[in-house]
C-alpha cells in the first residue's frame, strides 16, 4: 500500500474540473518522496514516484510547486510532462500499443512505488464512451501494476452535469466515460466540495 493506494492494483482519483484533484496527487507525491505525512495526515517511509503530468503542462506543474512550498526528493519523484514527450515525438497515448510501451519503459527505468497519470484525457484521445477501449486502457494499466507490484493512480473527471446537481449525493454513476473503466479499479476516490458550518453556524 502507497498511502491510500494498493500496490499491484489500479485506482482512480475523480473529480469536477478546478477541484484540485491535480494539486491533491501532486502534493501527495512531493510528501510520499521525503517521507512526510502524507497532505498532513499519516507519514510513512520516503516512496519513488513517477508522474505523468498531462493536465498543468510544466510551467505551472513547476509553479505549483514552488508556491506550495513543497518539499521533495528530486531523485524519488520523476515528473514526465506531456508536452516535452510530444515535442520528443515520443508516444505516451493509453490507448496505443507505442504509448503503453513507453509507459512500461518509464515504470522499469524509476521503479516507482507509486505511478500517477494525470489525466485519462490528456493521455487518451480516444471516446471515453467506448467501453472497449476504457477497459483495454484499465487492463494495460492493472497489468502494468500487478507485474511491477506498483499502486497505480489515473486522475479522471466527473460528468459535466450530474446528480449532485439535483441535490444528491456523489455517486460512481457520475464519472465520465463508460463504467468498464471503474470494474476494473480496486478503489475509486471521488473529491467534492462540502458546505462547512463554522461557530457561528454560518457556512465556510
Amino acid at each position: 500500500r502507497v498511502w491510500l493506494f494498493p500496490r499491484g492494483h489500479l485506482s482512480i482519483v475523480a473529480a469536477d474540473p478546478g477541484l484540485g484533484k491535480s494539486m491533491l496527487m501532486a502534493a501527495a507525491a512531493a510528501d510520499l518522496s521525503v517521507g512526510l505525512p502524507v497532505c498532513g495526515g499519516r507519514a510513512e517511509a520516503p516512496r519513488r514516484v513517477l508522474y505523468l503530468n498531462g493536465e498543468a503542462g510544466r510551467s505551472l506543474f513547476d509553479t505549483r510547486f514552488r508556491l506550495g512550498q513543497w518539499r521533495f526528493d528530486p531523485d524519488r519523484l520523476k515528473a514526465v510532462h506531456l508536452e516535452d514527450a510530444e515535442t520528443a515525438v515520443v508516444p505516451l497515448d493509453l490507448d496505443t500499443t507505442g504509448g503503453k510501451e513507453t509507459l512500461q519503459l518509464l515504470v522499469e527505468a524509476h521503479r516507482p512505488d507509486l505511478l500517477v497519470v494525470d489525466s485519462l484525457v490528456a493521455f487518451s484521445g480516444a471516446d471515453q464512451n467506448d467501453a472497449q477501449v476504457m477497459v483495454s486502457i484499465a487492463r494495460g494499466l492493472r497489468t502494468l501494476a500487478h507485474e511491477k507490484g506498483v499502486a497505480v493512480v489515473l486522475v479522471h473527471h466527473f460528468r459535466k452535469r450530474g446528480l449532485r446537481d439535483r441535490g444528491t449525493a456523489l455517486d460512481l454513476n457520475e464519472i465520465q466515460g463508460s463504467n468498464g473503466l471503474l470494474k476494473l479499479a480496486a478503489l475509486v476516490v471521488g473529491i467534492e466540495p462540502r458546505e462547512i458550518e463554522g461557530a457561528g453556524g454560518e457556512k465556510e
